[in-house]
């Protein structure tokens, strides 16, 4: 799990992959790239500053797939963080997405494969953590600098075909904004979202003393309806039926059998983790009722850190300050792409 989802310890973030690190396709995270982020008014503390922009997570896949194609395409992600002076995270986030043909891809995976030898920390069944060979063996250990020499062999402004963004606005009320842009002709323009379209979606979080409000903005009903759901205060209020069917549509959402990333609006995966969590510990025949829907896997699926009960972080992969955050989802995808690469690349 682990050598194809790699979550960076932030000590090895700091001094590993800068944005501005440059290799054989070119730099990580161009200038232009990172300038066509709308802005929204959001500042430091929690903004995205260049010179800050650290890879603090790389996602291996060798079967991406877009909505109504039949075929997939081989990728490398890289999430970006900027890191505050004292090396904690800030709570924004870039995630840069980088096309591998067929043959470059396969050079990874017998690239990763070799890796493994240089992980002794690190066990096939193991839950998806922090990577426990960069946490070991720090910056300048066999791993960390492999690693890093894969990652700039074949990922740079050549191959960059999208990135997506995850911007908190820290007023009064805890803000994030959602959105993507993708280069075309020349330009970096609006990724299109289902639900959303060629814009951005808004999630505001008002200050509460327990549980969780999620305020959405666009919140579409397709392909799943969690609307019932954002305000744990009305959970009560709904009828087992009502809260069930909802729970549901999140257990779904989180499955990458049933949709892939591009088949989904942003925030209902950001949310995903908190809204079932908290379902789960006061409910917890939901899990039971929704076993049907729920992704399956012979791969170690615990989830760690601390995305259960942090209702102030919507971080899917990264950091919320010095805190490790872990998503479902991102669980899920990553026992799927370990299971395709292990079916696809015997050896």
């Amino acid at each position: 799990m682990n050598d194809v989802s790699v979550l960076v310890p932030l000590a090895v973030a700091a001094d590993w992959l800068p944005g501005a690190a440059s290799g054989a396709r070119g730099v990580l995270l161009p200038k232009a790239a990172f300038e066509a982020v709308p802005k929204f008014g959001v500042t430091a503390p929690e903004g995205i500053e260049y010179p800050r922009m650290r890879v603090v997570a790389a996602r291996f896949d060798g079967c991406f797939r877009y909505p109504g194609k039949p075929n997939c395409e081989a990728q490398i992600r890289l999430v970006f963080q900027p890191l505050h002076d004292d090396g904690s995270a800030r709570d924004s986030a870039l995630h840069v997405f980088y096309r591998l043909e067929d043959s470059a891809f396969r050079d990874v995976v017998k690239a990763l494969r070799l890796l493994r030898k240089e992980a002794p920390e690190a066990s096939v069944d193991d839950p998806l953590r922090v990577h426990p060979a960069l946490a070991a063996q720090g910056a300048t250990g066999r791993y960390a600098s492999e690693l890093r020499a894969l990652i700039l062999a074949h990922a740079g402004e050549e191959n960059l075909i999208r990135e997506t963004f995850f911007l908190r606005a820290p007023p009064r009320q805890e803000t994030w904004f959602f959105g993507g842009v993708e280069p075309k002709e020349g330009a970096y323009k609006a990724l299109e979202i289902v639900g959303v379209g060629a814009g951005n979606q808004r999630v505001i979080r008002p200050v509460t003393t327990d549980g969780y409000l999620y305020d959405v903005l666009p919140s579409p009903k397709e392909p799943e309806d969690g609307n019932p759901l954002l305000d744990s205060t009305k959970l009560d209020g709904l009828s087992e039926e009502a809260r069930t069917s909802a729970y549901a549509s999140y257990v779904r959402l989180q499955n990458p059998k049933n949709y892939g990333p591009d088949d989904l609006p942003c925030a209902g995966c950001h949310v995903a983790t908190v809204v079932t969590s908290h379902l789960e510990r006061r409910w917890p025949a939901l899990a039971t009722a929704a076993a049907t829907d729920r992704f399956t896997s012979a791969k170690n699926l615990s989830l760690t850190g601390g995305s259960e009960g942090q209702a102030s972080s919507l971080r899917a992969f990264g950091w919320f300050g010095r805190e490790p955050m872990i998503a479902h989802r991102i669980v899920n995808e990553t026992a799927e792409v370990l299971a395709d690469l292990e079916r696809r690349y015997p050896d």
